[in-house]
């Protein structure tokens, strides 16, 4: 499992610079940016056929990626 830099979501959505957005769905980021967060960093892997231990090694990557990735917004 990987960071995505570029392409697609599993939902269709661009991402560009590993940044996706702005995105208008519903969502739980969607709803911080609506109350005044200008950024919101969400993670989202697979639940189902991913072991969790894979989930936390790619959770882990983009907490040591965040200083890199945050200059990027």
């Amino acid at each position: 499992m990987f960071i995505h830099m570029e392409g697609k979501t599993r939902f269709g959505e661009e991402i560009k610079n590993g940044v996706i957005g702005p995105v208008a769905d519903g969502s739980i980021d969607e709803l911080l940016t609506a109350h005044g967060a200008q950024t919101v960093i969400v993670v989202e892997t697979p639940t189902i056929g991913v072991p969790l231990e894979k989930r936390v090694a790619a959770h882990g990557r983009i907490i040591q990626a965040y200083e890199e990735l945050s200059s990027l917004l």
